[in-house]
């Protein structure tokens, strides 16, 4: 084998020189390489030099009278400046996150090596090494993704936040931005949730449980019990953090960690909706407030060339990301009394029971209160359809008004029926023989509503109520159980006061709406279009069925709904009192208010009159508070009756007219001649002229009889009664 020749010097030289050439030339390939790539990185991260923070937009919900009603935003987060902010919360913060902030540069290498050593002792992951700036840095620009790369951004893009922004900007950011449990984002909605106070009010005590929530807020929600206790722990933590730093002294530090903290679990005066915060018992609302807007908003980038999916994405958006100004119909003076009315009607008496409130202006279509039962439910019950039970005569009674088939003083039996094989039964198994249309809907007589409902054809009666803004019937609804409110779904309170808004109105339906306009971020308003009221019956038949509704409050099964105000409406209880209502109205103020149980569970005591008290205690609070607007008032009206008697059914009277061939009636005082053709009256005649009996005659000439009113005689009989001499000749003279 033949060896190599030994290299010179000057060879091995050479060759050293040649190897650092190549080396020195990767290397500065490698370094040229990676700068570019982190250049390439660089231009991935956010560009700080233009960002400029903005806290959290939302859109605003104002009520007609000018009160906040709530903000449609995508978190709960309120912004709160540097200055409302205390130096001991920032401290508690500090002392439990990031011990160093005010001293680095954003990223705290101290930090990182420390969350290291301890993790490696730990065997797991049990200390972050993140900075409040880099905290910052991923609640702003980037997600809750955890890996390397995500952390190298977070990094870079907190050093660079600190030189854009002071510390004091940078952790004013962070308690603006950061999730402290409970739905609450940021230090001023953690402070009320949690304490019932801003910020600026919270003690030693209550600055450190919030800061401690803050590393785990899902755990250390004091909202429960659990979190409660370990919200306490930590707090202690951060006390003693505060006290090792002397940031607090021995004895704030001991009279803090006896501190008894009470937890409001709510923001005062506000509650949580679907998609936003609002203000207490407006939850329902403010959904169909939401509603309503995005549909306008809709209508409004349509009209603009969108098509229609791309303008409700639009619209949806900058509801949630503009500051736009929504003006609604809701008087909020007059829905906040409705909580204390239905307290004190509804809830002290069963706290059990659910309920729905609904009021319209019915000149205008505006909704003025809307509750469905809030805080006993997330269903929106004003929105879902309910049995109605006897609310729903008098809106079929309006067609046989209006067409002519019948009137308010038309006359049926109430007894027991049975109509191919339906055979309802009044309340309590009583009934009422010959009654009016007008005593049938103020005692509430189902067997003689039913006489009504089958005076037409049934499908025809349906239709019109349809027409009134019901829709919730279905084909399986026409049938005679309908004349009772026997429906598959039911209605909703909302449109059953919308079909009543016919009475107060004079025949005229109208479209309710809940928004009066909507003001966009660049001074565009927009407006609903306006419709005009749609005539469905006669303003003479609307105003009968109203007068019957007058009575129905003032003598009959709604008159603890009377207010001092000329009120109409009428109850409906279904079976078992699983659903209760009263619907009616004052001036053009029309209410429907229903209480019941979403699952149909039947209530101990349970009836209408809860409803009715509940409607007249709301008038009166909101009378008594000057807050009740409505047109058309009047004084409280009263009708006055009397008993008459009439022929019956089949009676003769050419042969003379019987007890058995009358019965009684009874009807308004001022429409007592509307009955003269079949009006009997029982009369004392003279028998020898036919006339009525007066004192003269001879008592032997008295005769008590019926007779039709139309053929009693109204004059005194005046004879003499004095013997004839032609008599006297022939008695004496054979």
């Amino acid at each position: 084998m033949k060896r190599k020749r030994p290299l010179s010097q000057r060879q091995k030289t050479a060759r050293r020189r040649k190897r650092r050439r190549i080396l020195g030339i990767s290397l500065l390939v490698l370094v040229l390489a990676g700068a570019a790539l982190f250049a390439a990185y660089l231009r991935t991260l956010p560009d700080i030099r233009s960002y400029d923070y903005e806290s959290a937009t939302h859109s605003v919900v104002y009520s007609a009278d000018g009160q906040w009603l709530g903000s449609i935003e995508r978190k709960n987060s309120t912004y709160v400046g540097r200055e409302d902010i205390p130096d001991r919360l920032i401290n508690a913060v500090v002392a439990i996150e990031d011990k160093r902030f005010f001293q680095h540069p954003g990223v705290d290498p101290i930090s990182i090596l420390r969350a290291f050593i301890h993790n490696m002792q730990e065997g797991e992951i049990v200390e972050g090494g993140s900075s409040i700036t880099q905290q910052l840095a991923r609640l702003l620009f980037f997600g809750d993704e955890v890996s390397l790369s995500r952390k190298i951004a977070e990094a870079l893009t907190a050093l660079r936040l600190e030189m854009r922004y002071s510390k004091d900007e940078i952790i004013t950011m962070y308690l603006n931005e950061v999730y402290l449990g409970g739905g609450a984002y940021g230090v001023y909605e953690a402070s009320m949730l949690y304490f019932g106070k801003p910020p600026a009010e919270l003690t030693n005590a209550e600055c450190a449980m919030l800061a401690g929530i803050i590393t785990a807020p899902s755990a250390y929600c004091p909202l429960d019990a659990e979190g409660y206790r370990y919200a306490s722990e930590r707090k202690g933590r951060v006390l003693s953090a505060l006290y090792e730093t002397g940031k607090i002294s021995r004895e704030e530090f001991e009279r803090a960690v006896t501190e008894r903290i009470v937890i409001y679990g709510k923001i005062p005066g506000q509650t949580a909706f679907e998609f936003g915060s609002c203000a207490d018992g407006c939850r329902s609302c403010l959904g169909r407030i939401y509603q309503e807007a995005v549909g306008l908003l809709s209508e409004h980038y349509r009209a603009a060339g969108m098509n229609a999916q791309a303008a409700r994405q639009k619209a949806e958006n900058d509801l949630f990301s503009q500051t736009v100004k929504i003006y609604s119909t809701i008087n909020y003076s007059m829905q906040s009394t409705v909580l204390d009315s239905v307290y004190v009607q509804v809830t002290a008496r069963n706290a059990g029971a659910s309920y729905a409130f609904v009021s319209i202006d019915s000149a205008t279509g505006n909704v003025l209160c809307y509750y469905g039962s809030d805080g006993t439910t997330l269903l929106d019950l004003a929105q879902s359809p309910h049995q109605p039970g006897s609310t729903i005569k008098p809106l079929y009674m309006l067609y046989l008004v209006d067409r002519g088939i019948a009137t308010t003083d038309d006359i049926v039996v109430d007894e027991p029926v049975d109509i191919d094989g339906y055979a309802p039964g009044n309340f309590a198994g009583e009934y009422y023989g010959y009654v009016t249309m007008r005593e049938t809907l103020t005692e509430s007589l189902n067997c003689a509503s039913l006489k009504f409902f089958t005076m037409t054809d049934i499908s025809d009666e349906i239709d019109f109520v349809r027409s009134m803004g019901v829709s919730t019937i279905v084909s399986e609804d026409y049938s005679l159980a309908f004349s009772l409110g026997g429906f598959t779904y039911g209605i909703t309170p909302a449109e059953l006061a919308g079909a009543y808004c016919v009475f107060a109105n004079g025949g005229s339906a109208v479209t309710t709406r809940f928004v009066t306009s909507i003001e966009l971020p660049d001074g565009t308003v927009i407006k609903p279009e306006e419709t005009l009221p749609k005539r469905i019956a006669s303003q003479e038949a609307a105003q009968e069925i109203k007068s019957c509704l007058y009575s129905v409050v003032t003598r009959g099964t709604a008159t603890p709904a009377l207010t001092g105000l000329a009120t109409f409406g009428k109850t409906g209880t279904t079976d078992d009192a699983k659903d209760v209502w009263f619907v009616g109205g004052t001036g053009s103020t029309v209410t429907a208010i229903w209480v019941g149980t979403p699952d149909g569970t039947v209530l101990p005591g349970l009836g209408s009159y809860w409803c009715s008290y509940c409607y007249s205690d709301w008038i009166t609070r909101c009378r008594d508070k000057g807050v009740f607007v409505s047109e058309g008032l009047q004084e409280t009206f009263y009708d006055s009756t009397e008993n008459i008697f009439i022929l019956r059914d089949g009676a003769d009277p050419s042969d003379g007219i019987t007890d058995d061939e009358t019965v009684s009636v009874k009807v308004l005082s001022d429409r007592v001649d509307r009955y003269r053709a079949r009006r009997v009256v029982r009369v004392v005649l003279d028998s020898s002229t036919g006339l009525l009996f007066s004192d003269s005659c001879p008592a032997a000439y008295r005769q008590e009889r019926w007779m039709l009113q139309t053929e009693a005689p109204d004059v005194y009989c005046t004879s003499t009664h004095m013997p004839d001499w032609r008599s006297l000749v022939d008695l004496f003279m054979p």
